[in-house]
């Protein structure tokens, strides 16, 4: 009896250990998939062919005033934070820190000069498509963590249930609302801001797909 309850005793340390270690991993896995976002973000402005949606409302904040783009995003999502708080949406920690953190560090890759494409078109757009994929990378990482959502898709969601349609038609839909306001205002809107919308789901399953591998 004495050998079996000691044979088990491994197992179970083992296992304790392991419950110890997921919320450390989880940290680290949200951070990655946060620093991953601003290169990709980069990526698709430095192309200059078209960016995602928000992006594309973001750009047209920075093209009328003097701020860089880093700072219109962090404004832009500390009102879409804001927002989410008075709509009493479940928002988590990682929410506040994608909102809080993202714009600053957008900041500091486009300072850095490190993406630097010229004006190749061919070269541009593998950027762009790289840029795409990096993304994905890191809005998979962020989901697997599982810290928060972005503040986009809790206000999305919020208004789907508000307005009892679905989720995906309800995003889709503010979608093209943000690049319509964006392309209004002088937004960065084109042939990419397409390709970005018929693209970035599938990569995104992708992603969650192969990272789901190995986490």
């Amino acid at each position: 009896m004495n050998a079996v309850g000691n044979a088990k005793q491994p197992k179970q340390a083992s296992t304790t250990a392991r419950q110890r270690r997921i919320p450390v991993g989880s940290a680290l896995l949200y951070t990655a998939g946060l620093l991953l976002l601003p290169f990709g973000i980069v990526m698709l402005l430095e192309a200059r062919i078209g960016v995602g949606p928000i992006d594309v409302i973001v750009s047209a904040a920075s093209a009328r005033t003097t701020w860089a783009h880093g700072t219109s995003s962090l404004l832009f999502l500390a009102v879409l934070l804001a927002l989410a708080f008075i709509t009493r949406c479940p928002v988590k920690p990682g929410t506040v820190a994608v909102a809080l953190i993202i714009g600053p560090l957008i900041n500091i890759v486009l300072a850095s000069g490190v993406i630097a494409p010229g004006d190749s078109l061919i070269v541009r757009s593998a950027v762009f498509a790289a840029g795409v994929v990096v993304m994905a990378f890191g809005v998979a990482f962020m989901i697997h963590a599982d810290h928060g959502t972005g503040v986009l898709e809790l206000l999305s969601l919020r208004l789907a249930s508000a307005l009892s349609t679905s989720f995906p038609l309800t995003r889709t839909a503010v979608d093209v609302l943000l690049v319509a306001i964006g392309a209004a205002l002088g937004g960065a809107v084109g042939i990419g801001t397409l390709l970005f919308a018929l693209t970035f789901g599938s990569m995104l399953q992708t992603a969650l797909s192969l990272t789901g591998r190995f986490i």
